[in-house]
């Protein structure tokens, strides 16, 4: 990354009027072959979530359509369709689709073509679902083999949130056949951070603006590639991390070695720290890629103590460790993670840390969550 930031500051103007295109023609490549889809179906943008805004502030609801997503979204991306909601003025809704893991692929896709059945409505149809690949929390693959021909045969159009997928699972746009494709590269890719991709359907290309309109746009034209590329002047070395982290994958046994490694690790991981916990793993076999979610084992799940930012801040200020915990259907979790750089060693200490705190928090010991409470409050000059 600093290598291209170097490149760039020689000569700028090189750079940014002639150098980069080509340099980001072979991330796209790359990136393409990975995907197995055209290089010219995708752009590099900085993150999902900005890929997601470009999509969907592109969008020209009718009044009465709705937006299709499951209670599993992820965060940013609910505020986004939040969003969408507010400013179309009651011309759009949300319909929910509420995912009651566990549950089995079969028992979800049953359940989901029995809820679009239900909520068939030709005066609000479903303009497009929202559809995580692999859900944030709980890290659950979703069986889109499945789900997008469902959504097909309802003439809905198919948004798949990849921020998960590439690196973690294979992923070929091609066969699964959505509208559009988002994945994030310094996630499980191991590019640097503030890196994605965004594929589109040719079909849908001249209809998708970036969030941030330039000098590239037309209205209806053929600009997908100019539009998406000059968004302003910026640093582009993050998008060009791709190559080297392909190469560094490569390097240390490719794409079928890594996920086989990172899959295996949090399947045994996870069930150790659910054994030490005395608790259960949320996911089914089918439904864990190298993520795995472990219930806590709390007395009580709505203690007014357990809030995001104390665990955040307790983990990482006073054990400098870190599993995100989250609340499911009235339950603390964790999400476990297995990177290439992990093994064992790190899901014991996690089960130490974790196990050391549930019985604080249990036990009320109130000099130690005052400690920990302080350490939340008391941030220094250079935080603040």
């Amino acid at each position: 990354m600093h290598e291209y930031q170097e490149r760039a500051e020689f000569n700028p103007d090189l750079w940014m009027r002639l150098d980069v295109q080509d340099e980001l023609l072979k991330v796209r490549k790359l990136l393409a072959k990975l995907l197995s889809c055209s290089e010219e179906d995708l752009v590099i943008v900085m993150s999902t979530t900005s890929g997601m805004n470009a999509i969907f502030r592109s969008m020209v609801f009718n009044f009465g359509e709705r937006i299709l997503h499951f209670n599993t979204i992820y965060g940013s991306m609910g505020k986004l369709i939040e969003y969408i909601v507010d400013s179309s003025k009651g011309a759009v809704s949300t319909l929910i689709f509420n995912a009651t893991y566990p549950m089995s692929n079969t028992e979800l896709v049953t359940q989901l073509e029995s809820f679009l059945d239900d909520h068939k409505d030709p005066d609000h149809p479903i303009k497009i679902a929202l559809i995580d690949h692999i859900t944030s929390v709980p890290g659950v693959i979703l069986p889109l083999e499945q789900i997008i021909p469902l959504l097909r045969r309802h003439n809905i159009s198919v948004l798949i949130d990849g921020a998960h997928a590439i690196g973690q699972i294979p992923v070929n746009v091609t066969a699964l056949a959505p509208d559009y494709y988002i994945t994030n590269c310094h996630k499980w890719l191991y590019a640097a951070r503030g890196t994605a991709v965004m594929y589109v359907n040719k079909k849908f290309q001249s209809t998708v603006h970036p969030a941030h309109i330039n000098s590239a746009y037309e209205k209806a034209g053929d600009n997908f590639q100019t539009e998406f590329f000059w968004t302003g002047t910026m640093d582009y070395s993050s998008y060009l991390t791709v190559p080297a982290a392909l190469k560094f994958r490569e390097d240390v046994g490719g794409e079928t070695a890594i996920m086989k490694y990172t899959h295996e690790l949090a399947v045994a991981g996870g069930n150790y720290v659910a054994d030490r916990f005395g608790t259960r793993v949320l996911q089914h076999e089918e439904q864990i890629a190298s993520m795995i979610d472990v219930l806590l084992p709390l007395k009580n799940h709505d203690d007014p103590t357990l809030t995001y930012e104390f665990w955040m801040t307790t983990l990482l200020r006073n054990y400098t460790a870190f599993a995100p915990p989250y609340k499911f259907y009235g339950k603390w979790w964790i999400r476990l993670s297995a990177q290439i750089y992990n093994d064992m060693d790190d899901f014991v200490k996690t089960a130490d840390v974790f196990l050391e705190l549930c019985d604080i928090i249990n036990n009320k010991d109130n000099g130690l969550l005052d400690t920990f409470e302080n350490s939340i409050n008391d941030k220094s000059d250079n935080e603040l």
